[in-house]
């Protein structure tokens, strides 16, 4: 069975730790199997009115380039995938897989650097460098790339 969708949804946010109205701390990555791919990210905003859209991006891939990711996504999660704990965790993702046949299954895990890989291939960065940005995406491993910031003030 094929995938149909995946939605990735990666949040950095630490206990304890207020950030300000302007710091991003969610993100929203989905990728149909035509080749369509939406981000959003989203602000802290304030406590009454929760997390506010700061901004989208809608666009296209190849869909050899979609095939790619889901075939590594599918390799990765079909072996016994077992959820990393983390003392230090920088925050968590949760991918909803959907099916062609429309059946949804759902996926958590912490953001951890260097755990998630399909082969010999790491997959936040197969995912980044297909998804070609200029911003950065946290994905699974939660990194953010040089000199990036993460707030919309």
């Amino acid at each position: 069975m094929s995938f149909d969708k995946i939605k990735i949804i990666s949040t950095r946010l630490k206990y304890g730790v207020s950030p300000s109205p302007a710091d991003e701390v969610e993100q929203h990555v989905t990728i149909w199997s035509n080749g369509e791919v939406k981000i959003s990210r989203y602000v802290f905003g304030d406590i009454r009115s929760g997390y506010v859209k700061a901004w989208s991006d809608t666009f296209y891939i190849t869909k050899p380039d979609v095939e790619n990711i889901f075939e590594h996504i599918s390799m990765y999660f079909a072996e016994n995938y077992e959820k990393k704990k983390k003392k230090d965790n920088p925050g968590c993702w949760e991918m909803t897989v959907t099916m062609e046949d429309g059946m949804r299954k759902k996926i958590r895990g912490h953001l951890c650097h260097d755990e998630y890989e399909a082969g010999d291939i790491e997959l936040s960065r197969l995912i980044r460098e297909t998804l070609a940005r200029p911003y950065p995406l946290w994905l699974f491993n939660g990194r953010l790339e040089e000199g990036a910031g993460m707030s919309f003030a």
